[in-house]
Order: structure tokens, then C-alpha cells, then sequence
């Protein structure tokens, strides 16, 4: 049988230079690894980097925006409306409270006055000429026409009325201080009209009894309970009920 006998030296060559190929290859395959690894995870990283760095930013962004914008609106609505309220309750409160001081003042002290002086003049009237009848001159009641005759001489109705520095009060009072100085005893009197009031005169005359005057027109009325005064006596009916509920005659 024929065969190929090689040599043992060459033999040994041959697996040596096949090992050294293997070696090397093994070698520059691992080194490629190496680099190629390197390359690619440094690739990769930067890569990926952008992209996270991308997408992780749109997320975020979106999902901070959103806490961010519903936090912070909470936050400033409280402390906008808590400013709000505040400045708004400050301010309304200055300006509500010196328009109603203003108003209310103006209001109470109109109304006060008006109580206050018809109150007060009628009744200081009164009694300064109660004390004066017993300290002082003799009145005397005159006749029914004394009475007419000092009607038609005084000047007490060309006075104007004027709510409220001159009113039915002060034409009560001049009147009876004119018939005074004439030596003649004069009453006021009191009418009521429910809340409503009116201010007139009256002389015991030494013929017929009392008889009222009205002071504005210095003329004789007709008064009694239960009467209407202004209509029932020719004046024009005011804008509330003029019924007489009461009468008070003050010496």
C-alpha cells in the first residue's frame, strides 16, 4: 500500500504554524472585541444619552409643568385671595364706613334737630312764659274781639316757613310772644295726626271760650278730636292723614 510519509520535522512546523495562526487570530479577534466594544458602548452611550436626554426632558417637563402649574396656582390663588379679601374689606370698609358716617350724620342730625328743637322750643316756650305769667305782668284773656282786632295787626303769618329752621313751632311762639307784649294770655296747642304733629295757637276769650288760631295766616280754626284740620278748615290736604288723635294746650 502506497502513502505520503511526512516528515516529523515538518509536521511539527505545520501544527506550530497553525497554532500561531489560531493564536493570532484568537488575539486580533479578541482586541477587535475590545475596540469595537469600546467604540460602540462609547457610540451607544452618547447616543442614548440624547435620546434619554430628549424624551426624559419632554417628560419631565410635561409632567413638572403640570404639578408645577397646579401647585403654584393653588399657592397664588390662596395668597391672591387672601390679599384679595383683605385690600377689598380694608377699602370697603374705609369707604362704606365715611359714606355712612356722612349720610347717617347728615340723616341724624336733621332728624335730631328738628326733634330736638320742636321738642325743646315748645317746651322751653312754655315754661318761660308759665314762670313768667306767675312772676311777672298780669295777663288777661281777652274778648273775642281784642283777639281779631291783634290778629289783624300782627305780622306773625308774613313770616316764611322753612323746614327745618323755621316751622309751625316758631309761628306758634312769635304769636303768643306778640299777644304778650300786648298784655294778652295766649296758649299753644298740640295737635296730633297719629305720628304726625302740627303746632298752633289758642285765647281763652272772656266771651266765647277758647278759639284756635293758626299762627301761618293769624285766622281762627275749627279743632276737635276726630276732625280732619287742614282740609276742614280750607287748606290744602297734605300728604298724610291731618285727623286730629289728640290736642294738647300748653298754658
Amino acid at each position: 500500500m502506497n502513502g505520503k510519509v511526512v516528515e516529523k520535522g515538518k509536521l511539527t512546523q505545520i501544527v506550530f504554524v497553525c497554532l500561531i495562526i489560531a493564536v493570532s487570530v484568537f488575539i486580533a479577534n479578541t482586541q477587535g472585541y475590545k475596540v469595537g466594544y469600546a467604540q460602540g458602548d462609547e457610540s451607544g452611550y452618547l447616543r442614548g444619552y440624547d435620546e434619554g436626554e430628549t424624551v426624559g426632558y419632554i417628560r419631565g417637563h410635561d409632567v413638572g409643568y403640570t404639578e408645577g402649574n397646579e401647585t403654584g396656582y393653588g399657592l397664588g390663588y390662596s395668597i391672591g385671595e387672601n390679599y384679595g379679601y383683605t385690600k377689598g374689606y380694608s377699602d370697603g370698609n374705609t369707604i362704606g364706613y365715611s359714606s355712612g358716617l356722612k349720610v347717617g350724620n347728615e340723616q341724624g342730625y336733621t332728624k335730631g334737630y328738628s326733634t330736638g328743637y320742636t321738642s325743646g322750643n315748645s317746651i322751653g316756650y312754655s315754661e318761660g312764659y308759665s314762670k313768667g305769667l306767675t312772676t311777672g305782668t298780669k295777663w288777661i284773656d281777652p274778648t273775642y274781639r281784642q283777639m281779631t282786632d291783634f290778629l289783624a295787626s300782627d305780622t306773625t303769618n308774613s313770616l316764611v316757613y322753612h323746614d327745618p329752621t323755621f316751622t309751625c313751632v316758631d309761628f306758634a311762639a312769635t304769636l303768643s310772644k306778640d299777644a304778650y307784649k300786648l298784655g294778652y294770655r295766649c296758649f299753644t296747642v298740640d295737635l296730633a295726626f297719629g305720628s304726625y304733629g302740627h303746632m298752633i295757637n289758642a285765647f281763652n276769650t272772656t266771651d266765647r271760650g277758647f278759639v284756635y288760631v293758626e299762627p301761618q295766616l293769624d285766622s281762627v280754626v275749627q279743632v276737635s278730636i276726630g276732625l280732619n284740620y287742614f282740609v276742614s278748615n280750607g287748606y290744602q290736604a297734605p300728604s298724610y292723614s291731618d285727623t286730629i288723635t289728640k290736642i294738647v294746650i300748653i298754658p
